[in-house]
């Protein structure tokens, strides 16, 4: 039997006992240490950085790339790149750790206003009848406790999703369920694991007996779908990214891995393409946007672009890759939207910026780098190409405080936001981090361009844009637009949602007429595959322009 080897990381002292040849990342999943790791451990983000106190170690080539001299020097390695081969004692830094990013459970829109009475489950007005509607996202979940004889929320609880662990996106997920030999149980234990432990939570918060919870509603990627059903997405990872389940599923709670109720039922949101699913089903059932002649747009705005457009005589969708640049990945000061986050970024005679928490600056989110490019546009800083210019190059009316941060640094031309005194280090933006804005703002607006042609609209013609999700409502409005992420419409037609796809969901747990028409909706709305339009490279190409 092969000698496994403790490793102990710092500063919470947990040490583990690992088989030789296994990764410092893998090592601190197995001590419940989440690292960072928006590239899914494939070694080409440099984010999941921790520093080697003890042990035995040389930088590989990978390591040398993404990693600074001096770093190496101190000891910095990546934990997906570096192997244990003898004791080891490793420090994790916050910068490094998939900490508890804002999740958002807030909702604008009302769920009780969609539900009449007499569509809520039968019940006499003491029966304690609670169900639970849930958010299933790739990096949170939300759980929300409601009475089903009233229809008002009880509880609400948020937490990380836990699959994390096996990497940062959809992608990382289906690729552990199929490379691994027992992968698609591991990620289903651990959310159905997951959901039993946000269900106890909201149950003790309430103070009834989840005996009495009879109802569970699920909305999420089709991915995350698939996995909460115990059924493989191997086929979400191929062309043509077909889900094996489409339709809504109802199933019993016993069945689901569920503790509630033993005759409960678990109701699980259709989708309507492989990247296009039950979240957005359920944005468009808590937006209804299948009513009225009014033309609105929903966006949900991350890693994938879920883009809605129409009324009630057509509705189409597409779903569109924007990169993790949202999300502060492949950014080099980027960061999720934690403590340490620069948010907001405003130029007056200087730059000025909040930091969530209050905290001092460790890096910037995606609203923060948005921000920034729209503030450098209007300065002058930044041209319609999205170049940086050289300090000589701005304009002679640009406040020379801000000018001043201009900056070249390691053969690069770089632009200081702020220093964190704590580090002695600078938060920055280089040139290649506004490309990858540039990257993923192309996507989201080339994807509504190309819905706008479908249906035979410009931006003129669009009534209301509804922001969903996190991103989306974090973001300001007139920065959005100043870069090309929005269209080109009135600030007061650009409104926030909250957490629509909770919206959806909690509608559905409510009334059986609306999980009836959740199934309509995703049969009716038209999907419209980006990469197959003629017009795509076109409008992708155009989209990149910061300025039209």
């Amino acid at each position: 039997m092969e000698k496994r080897i403790k490793v102990t990381f710092q500063p919470e002292g947990r040490g583990v006992y690992v088989l030789p040849g296994t990764s410092l990342y893998e090592a601190a999943c197995e001590a419940g240490i989440i690292i960072e790791s928006p590239c899914g451990s494939e070694g080409t983000c440099g984010k999941c950085r921790v520093i080697v106190h003890r042990g035995k170690t040389s930088p590989n080539p990978t390591e040398e790339k993404l990693v600074s001299k001096e770093d190496l020097r101190r000891g910095v390695r990546l934990a997906c790149q570096t192997r244990v081969s003898s004791g080891m004692v490793i420090e994790v830094p916050s910068s490094s750790r998939f900490s508890a990013q804002r999740i958002l459970t807030s909702d604008v829109l009302s769920a009780g206003r969609e539900v009449s009475q007499g569509a809520r489950k039968k019940g006499s007005a003491s029966a304690a009848d609670y169900g639970v509607a849930f958010d299933l996202g790739t990096t949170t979940v939300v759980g929300t406790l409601m009475d089903l004889n009233t229809g008002q929320d009880i509880a609400v609880c948020a937490r990380m999703n836990p699959q994390v662990v096996y990497g940062d996106d959809v992608i990382s997920r289906i690729h552990h369920s199929i490379q691994s030999e027992n992968g698609l149980e591991d990620l289903h234990g651990r959310i159905i694991e997951e959901f039993n432990s946000i269900i106890g939570e909201l149950a003790r918060s309430a103070g009834i007996n989840r005996v009495n919870i009879y109802r569970v509603t699920v909305a999420g990627n089709s991915t995350m779908q698939h996995i909460f059903l115990n059924v493989s997405p191997r086929s979400l990872g191929f062309v043509p990214f077909t889900p094996f389940v489409k339709e809504s599923v109802e199933i019993d709670a016993e069945k689901a891995g569920l503790t509630i109720n033993p005759g409960g039922k678990v109701f699980v949101f259709p989708s309507i393409a492989g990247f296009v699913g039950g979240d957005t089903v359920a944005v468009i059932l808590a937006a209804r946007l299948y009513r009225g002649k009014s033309i609105r747009l929903a966006v949900d705005i991350g890693t994938n672009g879920e883009i809605v457009l129409g009324n009630e005589d057509r509705l189409v969708c597409a779903s569109t890759a924007a990169g993790p640049a949202f999300e502060g990945a492949r950014i080099s000061c980027g960061m999720r939207g934690t403590g340490g986050a620069i948010e907001k970024v405003v130029f007056n005679d200087d730059v000025n910026v909040n930091v969530i928490d209050n905290l001092a600056p460790a890096g910037i989110c995606g609203s923060g780098l948005l921000d920034a490019a729209a503030e450098m546009l209007r300065a002058g800083i930044l041209d319609e190409t999205g170049r940086m210019l050289a300090r000589s190059e701005i304009p002679a009316g640009t406040k020379s405080a801000i000018a001043e941060r201009v900056t070249e640094k390691n053969g690069g031309r770089v632009f200081t936001l702020a220093g964190n005194p704590e580090t002695n280090r600078s938060v920055d933006i280089i040139q290649r981090d506004l490309r990858e804005l540039q990257l993923a703002k192309g996507a989201i607006s080339s994807g509504i361009k190309i819905l706008e042609k479908e249906l035979g609209i410009t931006d003129k013609d669009i009534d209301e844009v509804l922001l969903a999700g996190a991103f989306g409502n974090y973001i300001r409005r007139e920065n959005a637009r100043e870069i090309g992420l929005l269209p080109d419409i009135p600030l007061e037609k650009i409104k926030f949602i909250g957490n629509a796809a909770s919206s959806g969901a909690k509608i559905a747990l409510l009334s059986e007429e609306q999980r009836r028409k959740a199934g309509e909706i995703a049969r009716w709305c038209e999907y419209v595959e980006l990469s197959s339009s003629a017009d795509f490279q076109n409008e992708f190409a155009s989209s990149m322009f910061f300025r039209k």
